[in-house]
């Protein structure tokens, strides 16, 4: 028992652990999602706010530079020594602009500057007034100048707003994230250029604001970096609190879990519950490989720790004497699921049921098996029960009184797995058996491992000189399908055909089959 016990703990060991940790990372998850959500929403409502500052900034200027062109229109036409004078005066009152020029078509004639220029600059002369984005070639600034032109008549007012101001105006209002101005389709980067950042991600998030007075378009991209820094600022502490709680939450699941009953009685409270259900794997024959029966297997559906393997339970159920009520809560289910069904079933369908030594104590076993076939009437069925040797079988009385019982039924005796436990031969020797299931260790190594494929051979042929059945376990390839045939052996079962399904699936998959 203490063994059992044993590997009972150490299943929840592993299981609590598995629980506990998924628990907490998604606690975890569930924090940061929660505090990156809030992130992307203050990160975004900044940017909105600083969008808006920026957009009224460089409106602030343009409606500054439409004042300045206003005044200045009373000097077109005039002489540029008087003209140039009046220029100047405005440019002393107004920072926000460099110069002013008075145009002629695309030639500036007169200039703010105290240096006239003869400058030469494309306009597009199908709008009165209009905003243009160039680089001023003579100073080699490192950003582009903003140009505000005004039309009248011939001539034309062009007004070269401050770079230098304009930024100026711009980093008051502290915006951290790369933001670009769009000016008749060209862009002036204030914060960053691409070159500047070749190896940064694409900004997972634009926003843009397009002037409702002006011909421009303002625009923000958030990186990545703008959120981990606001985290990083202004969201650390809630991190690392979701982090804790989530370290808590972990340890009270772990802690939950782990309260474990002992074997017998988790297996009986499993019993009582039926959470012992049958999972069913076919078998077909060699010749055609139609279905013609299947084993029954035996699963846990454990409420919390979901299937549990039968490598687990089952030795734990021998140990503590509930092997022999499973297996008949096992032949209730399958009896009750497929009595219903068995005027559409083939022929000599046959089903079976692993037994083992604690089942050969008494005769409690032909009663169950009574019940299975009366169950059946009016299209019987075959019953095989299949001796598996993980405990060592006495071939006593009783067990010789309890095998010719069976036979007078009509009950077929298998050894399952054969070859690979206790006393094969000496089975073969004392008890009348009508078939041998060749385990799948060795049908699995038949194409690689030689002496596994002579055992199979000599299984093969052990079965055909007793007159046995023969059924091979395990077949998940076509040649071990071809290479089993070729042998003679009659029946076959593994992956190739199906993996073991619940009952009612496989029901409706044999009764497709046995329509067509």
């Amino acid at each position: 028992m203490m063994i059992l016990q044993y590997a009972l703990n150490s299943r929840t060991l592993k299981t609590s652990l598995v629980h506990s940790i998924v628990a907490s990372l998604l606690f975890l998850i569930l924090g940061l999602s929660i505090t990156f959500w809030l992130t992307i929403a203050n990160v975004t409502q900044d940017a909105k706010i600083q969008l808006q500052y920026a957009q009224q900034s460089i409106e602030s200027s343009l409606d500054s530079a439409r004042q300045v062109a206003s005044t200045a229109a009373g000097s077109l036409g005039k002489p540029c020594s008087a003209a140039a004078q009046k220029l100047r005066m405005l440019i002393e009152i107004s920072p926000e602009i460099s110069s002013i020029d008075l145009a002629r078509g695309n030639r500036i004639y007169c200039s703010s500057l105290l240096v006239p220029g003869n400058e030469h600059i494309d306009f597009d002369s199908s709008m009165k007034n209009q905003i243009y984005l160039i680089q001023d070639a003579t100073t080699k600034q490192e950003h582009p100048l903003i140009i505000y032109r005004e039309i009248v008549g011939r001539d034309s007012i062009v007004i070269k707003l401050s770079a230098h101001y304009l930024i100026d105006k711009l980093d008051a209002l502290n915006i951290n994230s790369p933001l670009s101005v769009i000016i008749g389709g060209k862009k002036w980067w204030y914060k960053s250029r691409p070159t500047d950042q070749p190896r940064l991600p694409e900004s997972p998030t634009t926003i843009e604001k397009a002037s409702e007075q002006y011909p421009l378009r303002v625009i923000i991209n958030l990186s990545f970096k703008n959120y981990v820094e606001n985290i990083r600022r202004y969201s650390l502490p809630n991190v690392i609190v979701w982090a804790f709680f989530s370290l808590i939450f972990g340890y009270w699941i772990f802690k939950r879990s782990r309260r474990v009953s002992p074997p017998r009685q988790e297996l009986l409270r499993a019993l009582e519950q039926r959470q012992f259900i049958p999972y069913i794997q076919p078998v077909v024959t060699a010749k055609g490989e139609h279905w013609v029966g299947c084993e029954i297997l035996l699963r846990w559906q454990h409420p919390c720790k979901g299937i549990i393997s039968p490598d687990i339970f089952i030795p734990m159920a021998e140990q503590c004497g509930l092997l022999v009520p499973m297996t008949r809560m096992l032949m209730v289910q399958i009896r009750e699921q497929f009595a219903p069904q068995k005027h559409q079933l083939p022929n000599g369908f046959h089903f079976a049921f692993n037994i083992s030594a604690s089942h050969c104590k008494n005769l409690s076993l032909v009663s169950d098996c009574r019940d299975f076939i009366n169950a059946f009437q009016g299209h019987p069925i075959k019953l095989i029960l299949e001796l598996t040797e993980r405990e060592l079988l006495i071939a006593d009385d009783v067990t010789h009184q309890l095998i010719e019982e069976l036979h007078k039924l009509g009950v077929l005796i298998a050894i399952d797995d054969f070859g690979t436990g206790n006393s094969n031969l000496r089975y073969l020797q004392k008890l009348k058996i009508d078939f041998l299931k060749i385990d799948k260790s060795f049908v699995s190594m038949i194409e690689t491992d030689p002496p596994s494929r002579h055992i199979v051979d000599n299984i093969i042929d052990l079965a055909a000189r007793l007159n046995l059945w023969l059924v091979a376990e395990g077949v998940e390839d076509a040649f071990q399908a071809t290479y089993l045939k070729n042998c003679g052996v009659d029946y076959l079962q593994g992956y190739l055909y199906s993996k073991p399904m619940p009952a009612k699936d496989f029901i409706s998959t044999l009764l497709s089959k046995t329509a067509l």
